[in-house]
């Protein structure tokens, strides 16, 4: 379902951005210079914080998925319950440094002022409170930073699992940065980690540009794939598909002609009858789309591709 698909990417997305903000909090703590107002945007009750989202949008994906509570814990059930741990020991750490810099001030400031004896039992527990405050948030810290990295591999379970959603593989593909951040290695070995190799980790992100057209993105992506391949050419031929389709929109007809006569030319399988369809009816525009009088040649040609293009579409 294409609602579902979106948001495994759009949870993936918000994964990445708050494993780089708590990596960036770990690291203004260790430097002495960790305040509140960086933790906002990171986790409170409201849509703008990104743990939050990714919390509300797990549990309107996942939860409900186990309907029988004797039944094994399922992958997305059990990434659910990482997040929901995430977020509420974020708000933790958020919590108790709360306490440290806005309420420890005040309770100072008005402890000066204060001629009542009778408020120092009240100033006593204050003081507790702080004392206590500052060994909880070292806690929260300690377990924030122990789910994330639990959460981690959890998320790459479930990416295993969705491993066929080409909407996800362009994800990692397009954060190839932040993937080197989350998952401690680039995109290449992640792409293997998930497809078996990644040939067609790009392959799975290229087809899903196709479906999309895509095409100058599908085409970077069969390049890596071809890459990835060494000496084989098995991803030429549609490359000169999506150069094609691209080079029509890009209103360059002699390229696109040349480029998909040289798809046809290397034997298109069956399962792409659909891109022939589509080649079909971008080509057939072509006499439309010039002058008749200076390209007749070029309109003679999109001619002769559309008859071949015919006979991939409904072979006799």
């Amino acid at each position: 379902m294409n609602d579902t698909r979106a948001s495994i990417v759009d949870i993936l997305r918000d994964f990445m951005t708050a494993h780089r903000m708590l990596r960036g909090l770990f690291e203004s703590h260790r430097a002495g210079r960790l305040r509140f107002a960086d933790v906002t945007l990171l986790v409170e009750d409201r849509e703008a914080s990104v743990l939050y989202r990714l919390k509300e949008r797990c549990h309107v994906l996942f939860r409900g998925t186990q309907a029988d509570a004797s039944a094994p814990v399922g992958r997305e059930a059990l990434f659910d319950l990482a997040v929901g741990e995430l977020f509420h020991e974020a708000m933790k750490l958020r919590e108790n440094l709360y306490q440290l810099e806005v309420y420890a001030p005040k309770v100072s400031a008005l402890r000066g002022v204060s001629t009542d004896a009778a408020d120092d039992a009240l100033f006593r527990e204050f003081g507790k409170i702080q004392d206590t405050a500052v060994g909880r948030l070292e806690e929260a810290l300690e377990e924030t930073g122990s789910l994330l990295e639990q959460t981690r591999r959890q998320l790459l379970a479930l990416l295993l699992h969705h491993r066929e959603d080409g909407l996800v593989a362009r994800c990692l593909v397009e954060h190839s940065a932040a993937v080197d951040a989350v998952f401690a290695m680039d995109i290449g070995d992640l792409l293997a980690e998930i497809y078996g190799d990644a040939a067609r980790g790009y392959a799975t992100a290229a087809h899903s540009y196709l479906a999309s057209a895509f095409y100058a993105e599908a085409v970077d992506a069969l390049e890596r794939a071809q890459h990835e391949l060494g000496g084989r050419e098995e991803f030429r031929g549609l490359i000169c598909y999506a150069e094609g389709m691209q080079a029509f929109l890009a209103r360059s007809y002699p390229r696109s002609v040349e480029k998909l006569a040289a798809w046809v030319d290397g034997g298109p399988g069956e399962e792409e009858k659909t891109y022939a369809r589509l080649a079909r009816a971008a080509i057939s525009r072509i006499h439309n789309l010039v002058d008749a009088d200076e390209d007749e040649g070029l309109i003679d040609d999109a001619k002769k591709l559309v008859e071949r293009l015919d006979r991939l579409v409904d072979p006799v």
